[in-house]
């Protein structure tokens, strides 16, 4: 399940970058400071550059770090229970977990950028230079989520008497 969410959030993210590179106009605002307003421009190819290298970036760490979770010496994993989960019979298990969390995160993790590119993309358009406050809310529904799911991990995913 967690595969297929990164997956389609790559999918996402590839469309954002698309749209960027047929409505961003020839110059771009490429940076905002902390009052949401641009601060740095750029060419359009530049951030579209910018975004496919960043969103490839961040496929290839979070596929990255899912494939090591299968190959990791799982002495290395800190995990509740880890006499448990390190018992032969539980190995497989506890990688394919490791594996979905780094999955699961990414997909977060593109999604929350796509949606970046996307309010940068109606600063563009409009040339307002200055980011919606919807981003503010973007970000925190990202943390909220990264928080949450934390706790999971923390309180219930790794428990013993799950089946």
């Amino acid at each position: 399940m967690s595969r297929r969410a990164f997956t389609a959030a790559a999918g996402l993210y590839a469309v954002a970058v698309v749209c960027c590179a047929l409505f961003w106009p020839e110059r771009v605002p490429l940076h905002f400071g902390f009052g949401l307003g641009a601060d740095s421009y750029g060419s359009k190819w530049a951030g579209v550059a910018m975004a496919a290298a960043i969103g490839l970036s961040m496929v290839a760490l979070f596929a990255g770090c899912a494939w090591i979770a299968g190959r990791i010496n799982l002495d290395l994993v800190n995990v509740r229970h880890a006499e448990f989960w390190r018992a032969p019979e539980n190995e497989e298990r506890l990688r394919r977990m490791l594996a979905d969390d780094m999955y699961q995160v990414g997909a977060a993790t593109l999604v929350l950028i796509a949606g970046v590119f996307g309010f940068v993309t109606e600063v563009a358009v409009t040339g307002r230079d200055e980011l919606s406050w919807w981003v503010v809310v973007l970000l925190a529904g990202y943390l909220a989520y990264l928080a949450g799911w934390t706790g999971w991990l923390l309180t219930g995913r790794y428990r013993v008497d799950r089946p």
